[in-house]
């Protein structure tokens, strides 16, 4: 099967049934997303290895943040083996600002026994371009967790696409923005 493929069946609304006692009927479009974020959370539970499923992380984020009108910021607690303690939104904030509080980051990352986190936060807007003040807080609090010894795998940026401060070079070691 090819990439063209596989996105048109993704964008192909299919009919869903509902079960109603000896029949079925139509699926409400709210039925589906309920189940589908069932489904979601329940492949994406405590316990998963995250950072080997980086396309199942994605897909969790979207369902997980894709209807908010505000920004989320959150952390993906890992234990010392990578796997997922809890998925736990800590901030939220307007349109397109969250006000993050380093004392709350640090409280949380303490009271889940984080070995590692990944940090998240949604573009309502859908916009991909990373604010300079988001790179610059995620680099406080890099900083901030490398003296408790507690690594900051990523930092999430989840709009019409995940993007990734890691594979974008922004959280190599010892280096700071620009």
């Amino acid at each position: 099967m090819n990439a063209a493929a596989t996105v048109s069946s993704i964008h192909t609304p299919q009919l869903l049934y509902v079960r109603e006692g000896l029949g079925f009927r139509r699926a409400s479009p709210h039925e589906v997303i309920t189940e589908a974020e069932t489904l979601i959370r329940q492949r994406y539970r405590p316990g998963e290895l995250v950072l080997d499923l980086p396309r199942r992380t994605a897909s969790f984020l979207h369902i997980h943040l894709g209807s908010q009108d505000q920004k989320i910021f959150g952390i993906l607690h890992l234990d010392a083996e990578d796997r997922l303690i809890e998925a736990e939104d800590l901030f939220r904030g307007t349109l397109d600002t969250v006000s993050v509080h380093p004392r709350e980051v640090v409280k949380s990352v303490l009271a889940h026994r984080s070995a590692s986190i990944i940090f998240y936060e949604n573009a309502p807007s859908g916009g991909s371009k990373i604010p300079q003040p988001e790179i610059l807080r995620c680099y406080r609090l890099h900083s901030l967790l490398a003296l408790m010894e507690v690594r900051v795998r990523d930092h999430l940026i989840v709009g019409r696409q995940v993007f990734s401060l890691e594979q974008a070079g922004y959280l190599q070691a010892n280096d700071g923005p620009d």
